[in-house]
Formats: structure tokens, C-alpha cells, sequence
């Protein structure tokens, strides 16, 4: 028994002396600090003129409605007045109507070029919400320090951003040897076949781009428990997209004379059964390498269980699972987003319908997702097929790639508070139509936010505060001028 004691001794020495050493070990793994950049902006003139922007109702739909191009039109002509010389110097082409190509030609054609995205449409505001909002949703108001408007973070900022950030290189007489093109989509929050078709064209031009950047992740500031310093997150890959549309058929009638298995009854049953067998929760390996760079700005009780996921990952799932926002990153989401049944009140409706929207997380794929939810439904009377602008997974870059490392010395440079991890977009870009033209693309909207954000996008009182913005044209103008040379 002595013997059993000391090598049960031993063997804990050892186990205890793994867990630390592998600890200690992602102390130092952060991102190597860069010298901070002050690029000096005028940032009330450049609010001013997103603001202008935010005025045009630039909303996207399907089917595409009469006229609907229209207010993209208007947007094309307020950035040709605000930025003369960005469509003097770039070749700019109207791409499946209402898409812009612009295309700023390096001095040396043998360098693959950088490709930059952003997209022009927005989302309606939901009815009923629009007394909720501070200034109207269209307004583009300067209040409090913010510009406020249905836009500024979803991706209007984005868009004027890019083109602050080629106007000023211009102004400074820039020449980029590395070509430079902007792709700014004009219906990404429907399906993005603008985007397609951009992508389309660049492929049969035979274009490779070097890396590619969308809208994503962001500078995030109390977002993620446990991080003791701003995040910026940068989304080396994105979730898949399903959507489905559920159905139950039946004679309907009198409600004073219902069935004992009324169509909405059977039909609620069916997501009632979805929304309690949601996937498991799983750390996978882009979870694992983002929680890994963090992990140094993490106390030390959580980067030891971050060092050793090997066995603790059951006490990180389920922290992680505490919210919402870091919830969605472990697994393929399932949520109902429309549900459609009746039409008077004493009436029994002959038919109800719903549409659930999934999230695909990198490894699931869109047949095994629909098998998985007729096995949980389990009711042959609930007809299911799939709607719209499904897509897989989109591929995991590599963040230990040249430029991933670019991308990261640029936000530090901009963002020297901020620690620099990859993570998985969880929702869907523009991006995932331009897969076959590099391996290394990226997602990441150069913008802080905060908890109280996370409402605003897609939601009420969308805004991006003055000086924000100004950060976000100088990391643009950094990036390019990093890697565009």
C-alpha cells in the first residue's frame, strides 16, 4: 500500500506539473504587440458623410420588387459626389444591377490582389418598433456621439469605410503595388446573388486574390466572461445556412367542433419537440484555437482549464453555454422565425406552416441536418423541405497564415488594447460566395462593441459611435497600406 501511495503521488506530481507547464505556456501566446499608428482623420466630416448614407433605404427582397433598385442607384450616385477620386482612379462596374465592382489597378500585376467586401442593403425595420428608436431608422442623425441609423453596423460602415480609406490614399498620391479590389454587394441580407455573380466574374477572370475580408467579428468589450481586455475577433470561417419550412394539412372547420389534433396543435408539438433536443454542444477546432488566444488575457483558473481542454472542456462548454453569443459557436443552432396559421377566429385552419432557420457549425452538413430534424419531429404529417439560399459550412482558414498574421499586426496597430483571436462567424456573409478564390479569407468589422450592442444589430437603435467610425476608416487605410504595399 506504501508503494500504491507514493506512485499515486508521483503520478499527481506529474499531472499537476502538465497542467501548469501547459498553462504557463499560453501566457505569452498573444498576438506580439505592434507599434500603435495615428492616422489623422477628421472624424465629424467623415460621420457626416455616412450619415448621408443611412438616408437611402437601400433594402433588398425576394423576389426582387419593382423599383427596388432604385434607392441603390441614389447610394451610387452620393459616393460618386462624396468620392470623386476613388471612381476617377478605380475601374468600377454595376455588377447583376445594383453590385459595385471597383477594381484599383497595382503597379505590379504578378501580386495576387486583396479583395475587400462589404455590402449596401440593410434590413427593414421590424413594424411596430419604429417609435422604439431613439431617431428614425432612416434619419442618419449625429446625437450624443453616435450616428444613429439602420446601417451603421450592418454594413453601411463598412462600405463608406473602404471608400474614406481609398479616397485619402488617393489624395495622398498612393500607388498600391498590390492590386486592390472592392466588392460591395447589394443584397447579402437576402441570399447575396449580387455577391455571386462579383464572385462569378472575378473566377472567370482567372483572378486569385490573396486574402479576402468581409464584415464579422468585431473589437468586443465585456462580450466574452472572462477576457480582461477588449476581443477582436476575427472569423476564419462562418456557420452553414438552412432554412425549412414546416407543414401540417388537414380538413379544417368549426372550432366550436375541433378535431382532438388541430393542424396548429400538431405543428407547435413538432417545434416544441425541436427546441428540446437541440444538438449537443461540442468545442471544436476553431473554439479551440480562439479560446487558446485569448487564453492570456483569462485568469489563471480559466487558462489552466483552457491549456488542458483535454480534461476540462466539459467545465468550459458549459461556461460558455451560459450565453447566448458564445452558446451559438458550439453547435448548430435551430430557431423558428415564422409561423403562419388561421385566418378568423372561430375558424379551424386547413393548414399551418412555420419556417425554421438553422445555423450549420463547421463539420455538419445540410442532408445530415435535415434527416436530424425529421427524426426529432418524428411525425410523418409534418411535411418538411428546405427554402431559399441554403449554403454548407464555409471552409476554416488558417490562422497561422501570413496573412491572418497581417490582419492581426493591423488591428494592434488601430486596437492596441486588443487581444487578437480567430473565431467562427455565426452568421452569414457575402464571404461564402468567394470560397474557391482564396484559402485564406477573413471576417471582421474594424468597430468596438459591448454588451448593449448586441440587440442593436438587426434590432433597434442601430449606431456606431463618431469616433468609432474614424477608427474604422484608419484601419482600412492601415490595412491597405500594409498589405497592398
Amino acid at each position: 500500500m506504501k508503494k500504491l501511495a507514493v506512485a499515486l503521488g508521483l503520478a499527481l506530481c506529474v499531472l499537476v506539473a502538465v497542467l501548469v507547464g501547459r498553462t504557463w505556456s499560453l501566457a505569452g501566446s498573444t498576438t506580439l504587440p505592434a507599434a500603435a499608428v495615428k492616422i489623422d482623420l477628421d472624424a465629424s466630416t467623415l460621420a457626416g458623410r455616412l450619415a448621408k448614407a443611412l438616408q437611402i433605404q437601400t433594402i433588398a427582397h425576394v423576389p426582387p420588387e419593382p423599383n427596388e433598385l432604385v434607392p441603390f442607384q441614389a447610394l451610387h450616385e452620393l459616393m460618386r459626389s462624396l468620392f470623386p477620386r476613388a471612381f476617377s482612379a478605380l475601374k468600377t462596374e454595376v455588377i447583376a444591377g445594383g453590385s459595385l465592382l471597383m477594381t484599383w489597378q497595382g503597379s505590379d500585376p504578378s501580386l495576387p490582389p486583396i479583395l475587400l467586401l462589404s455590402h449596401q442593403d440593410v434590413v427593414p425595420v421590424s413594424p411596430g418598433t419604429e417609435g422604439d428608436w431613439l431617431h428614425p431608422a432612416f434619419s442618419g442623425v449625429i446625437d450624443q456621439g453616435f450616428i444613429w441609423g439602420r446601417g451603421t453596423l450592418d454594413d453601411k460602415s463598412g462600405v463608406f469605410g473602404l471608400l474614406e480609406a481609398v479616397e485619402h490614399l488617393l489624395l495622398k498620391e498612393v500607388t498600391p503595388r498590390r492590386s486592390v479590389i472592392l466588392a460591395f454587394g447589394h443584397n447579402e441580407e437576402v441570399g447575396g446573388s449580387g455577391a455571386k455573380a462579383m464572385a462569378t466574374l472575378l473566377a472567370d477572370r482567372g483572378i486569385r486574390a490573396e486574402y479576402i475580408l468581409d464584415e464579422g467579428g468585431m473589437v468586443s468589450e465585456g462580450v466574452i466572461s472572462g477576457i480582461g481586455q477588449p476581443a477582436a475577433l476575427v472569423g476564419v470561417t462562418e456557420k452553414g445556412y438552412l432554412s425549412i419550412e414546416l407543414t401540417v394539412q388537414s380538413p379544417g372547420g368549426h372550432s366550436s367542433m375541433p378535431s382532438r389534433d388541430t393542424n396548429i396543435g400538431r405543428l407547435s408539438r413538432a417545434i416544441t419537440r425541436l427546441e428540446a433536443n437541440q444538438e449537443p454542444l461540442r468545442i471544436g477546432t476553431t473554439l479551440a484555437e480562439s479560446l487558446q488566444a485569448l487564453a492570456p488575457a483569462m485568469g489563471f483558473g480559466r487558462r489552466l482549464a483552457v491549456a488542458n481542454l483535454w480534461l476540462f472542456s466539459p467545465v468550459i462548454t458549459k461556461l460558455l453555454a451560459a450565453a447566448d453569443s458564445t452558446r451559438a459557436g458550439m453547435h448548430t443552432t435551430l430557431a423558428p422565425t415564422i409561423f403562419h396559421a388561421g385566418i378568423k377566429d372561430n375558424v379551424l385552419p386547413g393548414m399551418a406552416t412555420a419556417v425554421i432557420n438553422l445555423r450549420l457549425i463547421p463539420g455538419d452538413l445540410i442532408a445530415d441536418a435535415m434527416r436530424r430534424v425529421e427524426m426529432v419531429i418524428g411525425d410523418p404529417e409534418v411535411k418538411i423541405r428546405p427554402l431559399g439560399h441554403n449554403r454548407e459550412p464555409a471552409p476554416e482558414s488558417d490562422p497561422k497564415s501570413g496573412s491572418f498574421a497581417a490582419l492581426a499586426n493591423t488591428i494592434k496597430q488601430v486596437f492596441p488594447d486588443a487581444i487578437v483571436a480567430p473565431y467562427s462567424t455565426v452568421g452569414a456573409t457575402d464571404a461564402a460566395h468567394y470560397t474557391a478564390m482564396s484559402p485564406n479569407i477573413y471576417r471582421f468589422l474594424p468597430v468596438r462593441w459591448g454588451v448593449d450592442d448586441q440587440k442593436r444589430f438587426h434590432g433597434t437603435n442601430e449606431r456606431i459611435s463618431v469616433e468609432g467610425y474614424a477608427d474604422a476608416v484608419r484601419f482600412y487605410i492601415q490595412l491597405i497600406s500594409n498589405t497592398a504595399g
